[in-house]
């Protein structure tokens, strides 16, 4: 059961979608709406807040009819962390509760072989909206938190009907990153 600000937040955004084909100014636009529905105080069940048994659960939410839009919230157990990955489609992550650490890498090349070097590492705090544009969205999440951590990540495509059920496209090997420090910390 979705709440009323979901729905109607829902049925905004897959308007929107029906009318807008460029991804960049589709996630610009939604941005706002999206960061003003975090600060919803029942925005969520507390079954949809539930932390599952693994480090990350994945709580489905929303797949439009349409196929354009799905909607999902992911529940972080304390210092749990996502392997470094990149995006099959466009996105919003938007912090509800608790806060999220993401670090973004890039692509470099390093005595002519292809690896990856980081970019920057944000905290992503509850009300913020982070966009997810491929290509160039290659990041991994962490919550930095001793308690549990509530996101909400819109997803453009039916990224629920995937063969992993999610939007990941491609999980990078931790041996690829360059040991470096971090270009700016926010």
């Amino acid at each position: 059961m979705l709440s009323a600000p979901l729905q109607e937040f829902l049925r905004a955004a897959e308007r929107l979608a029906a009318r807008e084909a460029d991804w960049t100014r589709l996630v610009a636009q939604l941005a706002l709406p999206f960061r003003q529905l975090l600060t919803e105080p029942d925005l969520l069940t507390p079954e949809q807040q539930q932390l599952g048994p693994g480090s990350y659960v994945q709580h489905a939410l929303y797949s439009s009819p349409s196929g354009r839009l799905a909607l999902v919230a992911l529940v972080w157990r304390p210092g749990a962390r996502t392997p470094i990955h990149d995006h099959i489609a466009w996105g919003l992550a938007g912090v509800y509760r608790g806060c999220e650490r993401e670090t973004r890498y890039e692509w470099c090349d390093h005595d002519g072989t292809p690896r990856l070097r980081v970019g920057e590492t944000h905290e992503v705090t509850a009300g913020e909206v982070v966009p997810i544009v491929p290509p160039g969205d290659i990041h991994q999440v962490t919550n930095p938190l001793a308690g549990p951590t509530v996101s909400l990540h819109l997803y453009g495509g039916n990224i629920l009907a995937t063969a992993s059920g999610t939007s990941v496209r491609c999980v990078y090997r931790p041996e690829l990153v360059l040991p470096t420090t971090p270009i700016a910390v926010h």
